[in-house]
């Protein structure tokens, strides 16, 4: 690596929280960062299963009891995140995205101090997490809450595609240079232009142009080939799999033993069918009951089927990168390198799909996989170096701004703003005797003009009380808007030259 010389006092983490699987890095800003193995494994299920007593398994082991306790066991948690009502009710406990996730990130924890992948000085608890690049300041605030539960101080976040550019950046440039990377995980696909600028003998620095994404990845993928599945069941059986409604002779709690057992088959397929073109699955006496005797399961899957299934999702990936594209003011030609990241993108089609849009083969020297974890712990080690500025500019995926007159929607961050930033307005009131105004925060994901459009989402509210009771217009409120590195989003009101007025809040807390 680069640029950052000290003498090694301590290990940082960085940690890649990914839909379907979780990875943990260390790096002491010597040689290079290592992916550790926990329980003989890089790539951790992000998979939590309860039991009696308040007790849980994560990982590779609360992946097997979903096959036959689904309704203890929950995965994909990260796609909860955003929705801040989401509880999961089990054995008379209700546990919110930000609970789970901590037992995952705590599970990572303990399982890098265990590794014996080099001699730690310390306890492993100060790392930077990544995200992806569409959270907005409510999500990152969760998961920031995460890896406090989890025993971890998280001194920063870092856009997982940025994470990504840092691990190829720091050391692979000699020279100036335009990357695309293209991030499709297990929920979610970002897609962001960074500039890397060469700077011999300090670390590269990193610039991001441009960044944008769309719910979509691998879980997606494994939910086509489990409706493949369900379709072959019910033609030999006539059991209803996806639908646990339907009177067909099968009691809930079988059934759901039997989607979750069918949908770990349809991710193993997916998996096989990026080596192989071809794949199978048996499933032996997988049901004996009086309805459905000896009933065994076979099924083949080629991946000249499995392609096409793929192949409108993957094809609406296009839109993602000519918006990022768009967003930088750069055409194809000038993109230098395309960056392949996450696990999705070890899928034949979707390299295939990148080449072609891009109009050359993707850069492949860098493992889709372990990259972003990679990225994260330099990202974290870079934070600590006394003196310096992390050599990374990194940018907002939302505009930000208030409710104003009305239902319309006043804009004071810009999608696209440079992090860290701050900006201010000035606003009069729009009625007579008004002493206080409620001020309502929103993230606009789409470009709208009225906060009851589609995409907007009410982030918080304040209200500054104190204005002089005059006339419509002849008070004047100064709103300002900060947006730090991390997203983390402070807002406040204020008289002109009053200082005691202030009034405010802070979205994303630490």
């Amino acid at each position: 690596m680069s640029g950052i010389v000290i003498a090694p006092s301590h290990y940082l983490l960085g940690i890649d929280l990914g839909t379907s699987y979780s990875l943990v890095a260390a790096f002491d800003g010597l040689g290079e960062p290592v992916v550790l193995e926990i329980d003989g494994t890089k790539e951790v299920p992000s998979v939590v299963s309860f039991s009696e007593g308040h007790r849980y398994l994560v990982g590779q082991k609360a992946k097997r009891l979903a096959r036959i306790a689904p309704d203890r066991t929950v995965s994909s948690i990260k796609l909860k995140l955003k929705d801040p009502h989401y509880r999961l009710e089990t054995l008379g406990q209700a546990y919110t995205p930000a609970d789970i996730s901590a037992l995952i990130l705590g599970y990572l924890r303990d399982g890098a101090q265990r590794s014996t992948a080099a001699d730690w000085r310390g306890n492993l608890t100060r790392c930077v997490i990544s995200v992806p690049a569409n959270f907005g300041p409510a999500e990152r605030e969760q998961v920031v809450r995460a890896g406090q539960l989890a025993g971890l101080e998280v001194i920063g976040l870092i856009n997982e595609p940025t994470a990504a550019a840092i691990a190829y950046g720091f050391d692979r440039v000699n020279e100036d240079s335009r990357l695309l990377i293209y991030d499709m995980g297990g929920g979610t696909l970002d897609v962001s232009v960074v500039k890397v600028r060469s700077r011999p003998g300090k670390a590269n620095e990193l610039r991001v142009l441009a960044s944008n994404g769309l719910d979509v990845g691998g879980d997606n993928f494994d939910e086509l080939i489990l409706r493949h599945l369900a379709d072959k069941l019910q033609a030999g059986t006539g059991i209803q799999l996806l639908d646990l409604t339907a009177k067909d002779h099968l009691e809930i709690d079988k059934k759901r033993e039997l989607q979750a057992l069918f949908r770990s088959e349809a991710e193993r397929m997916k998996r096989e069918l990026s080596e192989s073109e071809h794949t199978v699955t048996w499933l032996p006496n997988l049901l004996d009951t009086s309805a459905y005797p000896g009933v065994s399961f076979d099924a083949e899957l080629f991946r000249s089927q499995f392609e096409p299934m793929i192949q409108p999702l993957v094809q609406a990936t296009e839109e993602v990168i000519n918006k990022s594209l768009a967003q930088a003011k750069l055409s194809r030609e000038q993109i230098d390198k395309a960056v392949l990241v996450g696990g999705s993108t070890h899928i034949p089609l979707v390299r295939r799909f990148v080449a072609e849009v891009m109009g050359r083969a993707p850069y492949g020297d860098l493992d889709p996989s372990t990259c972003v974890a990679l990225g994260a712990a330099l990202y974290a080690y870079a934070l600590t170096v006394p003196g310096e500025e992390p050599p990374l500019v990194d940018i907002n995926s939302y505009s930000f701004g208030i409710q104003a007159s009305g239902w319309g929607f006043t804009e004071l961050i810009p999608k696209g703003a440079e992090l860290p930033g701050e900006y201010t307005k000035t606003f009069t009131t729009v009625a007579d005797e008004v002493t206080f105004l409620n001020i309502n925060v929103y993230s606009n994901e789409q470009g709208n003009r009225r906060v009851t459009d589609p995409g907007m989402k009410l982030l918080g509210q304040f209200t500054i009380d104190g204005l002089p009771p005059r006339k419509a217009g002849e008070v004047k409120v100064e709103v300002t808007f900060r947006l730090n590195e991390d997203n983390i989003l402070e807002v406040s009101a204020r008289l002109p030259g009053r200082a005691d007025s202030e009034a405010g809040i802070t979205i994303g807390k630490r």
